[in-house]
């Protein structure tokens, strides 16, 4: 979708009632799906805008914030993953998974003469193309074969790094998999290369090091790419043909190797994450995870009670006394958001003030540098991220008007203990010997 280069204020970012939109020429913004580029938080749409506002024009050819956004919304976000279903075949045909396993044999003769002409005529290429191969080698060792014999890469080693590299896309978010799509897709990178990309095993030029490797070395071998993935047409990558081209080449995927990374910082872990909530919720609740609809009000009673403030403290304490984890106040138990508006707050800094005299009240003063609170806003209903560490003490809950209790986590759940289990654990716990 082209457009005027010097009419930039053909884009637009527009707050709406729940949330953000882009808008091209009054319009609101598609995806090739036909679903609107919007999103509660502004922050991640400016981004979309700036690299559109840049290029001048809706990019569908290549990887870029708004491919990466529309990707997900199209495909992910309704239980439509490209990858999923075919993970086996896309290792079985990967060139590096197949030369790590010895299923293809690398021997130097076998380049053709016009990729050897090539870099013997302009030498400095190798610089681009090999430079870190040892850092790069080590990292698909490692990613491949940690805990697992070297005997063993044959066909039952083989079927160990199919589960390995299935486990490690599956436990990826929907921003990394539509990240780890998209590059395949686009790049023609197979499986195994994006992978260490997205996850942060290797970096962008030690991505596109190898990808430029590959496919002077297999020029023929990449040339599958996602299928029924209408609208997202590749531009063509043929194999280089000339130093020029090799070097562009290399520029134009370590461009798009960044915007990656920098679209995926958006939503990293750190705190900030405005994402953080959403992919807690798709885990489902677990031994560092658990949903409280709400932190004093009683949906059934409808008023103010004391014992659902009891229950969010239980969960703190027991997460302290534990190995840490999350409490996301405002979610009902199938993860749908109540939002902590029904606690009838006057506002957000109230809530919190609130929360924080209940933590520093009940479960001691000194327990507070182990917690934070994160407010996140989805569709106009507020969730309270608590996040706990494990504390380097034993933590006892003691709420007005309950007894004294000491809670850690079993399973998805929290159990009090009684003395004589709490001071084993306790001493076993925080009193162990170094």
């Amino acid at each position: 979708m082209e457009i005027n280069a010097g009419n930039m204020s053909s884009f637009d970012l527009i707050m709406r009632d729940n949330d953000w939109a882009l808008y091209l020429n009054g319009n609101p913004l598609l995806t090739p799906g036909g679903y609107e580029i919007a999103h509660p938080e502004a922050r991640l749409l400016k981004h979309i805008l700036t690299r559109l506002s840049l290029d001048g024009h809706v990019d569908t050819g290549s990887v870029n914030p708004y491919t990466l956004f529309s990707f997900q919304k199209d495909f992910l976000d309704l239980g439509n993953d490209p990858l999923a279903l075919g993970m086996q075949k896309l290792a079985d045909e990967d060139i590096l998974v197949g030369i790590k396993t010895g299923k293809i044999n690398v021997i130097p003769g076998n380049d053709n003469d016009k990729t050897l002409e090539l870099l013997e005529n302009n030498s400095y290429i190798l610089n681009l193309i090999y430079t870190g191969v040892s850092e790069i080698n080590t990292s698909i060792n490692n990613f491949l074969f940690t805990g697992i014999m070297p005997e063993e890469k044959d066909v039952a080693g083989q079927s160990f790094i199919h589960d390995r590299i299935s486990d490690a896309y599956l436990s990826m978010n929907p921003m990394q998999r539509s990240a780890v799509c998209l590059l395949l897709h686009y790049h023609r990178s197979g499986i195994l290369l994006p992978l260490l990309f997205v996850s942060g095993r290797i970096i962008a030029s030690e991505y596109v090091n190898l990808w430029v490797a590959t496919h002077l070395k297999f020029p023929e071998q990449y040339a599958a790419s996602l299928p029924g993935v209408t609208g997202y047409e590749p531009e063509s990558h043929d194999l280089v043909q000339d130093a020029g081209s090799a070097v562009m080449m290399f520029r134009r995927l370590y461009e798009e190797a960044i915007q990656v990374k920098e679209y995926l910082s958006l939503f990293e872990e750190n705190g900030n994450s405005f994402m953080g909530v959403l992919s807690l919720i798709r885990e489902g609740e677990s031994d560092t995870l658990e949903f409280k609809t709400s932190l004093r009000w009683d949906v059934y009673q409808n008023k103010k009670n004391p014992a659902i403030e009891h229950a969010s403290l239980k969960s703190i304490a027991a997460f302290l006394n534990s190995s840490g984890g999350d409490l996301l106040i405002g979610v009902r138990d199938d993860g749908s958001i109540s939002g902590i508006e029904i606690d009838v707050f006057e506002n957000d800094d109230k809530f919190l003030l609130h929360f924080w005299n209940l933590v520093k009240s009940s479960l001691g003063q000194e327990s507070s540098p182990y917690v934070k609170t994160i407010l996140e806003k989805f569709d106009g209903k507020t969730v309270c991220r608590v996040s706990c560490n494990p504390a380097p003490f034993p933590v006892f809950l003691q709420q007005k008007g309950f007894g004294e209790e000491f809670y850690i986590r079993v399973g998805p759940a929290s159990a009090a203990l009684e003395i004589r289990e709490a001071l084993k654990y306790i001493e076993d716990r925080f009193n162990r010997k170094h």
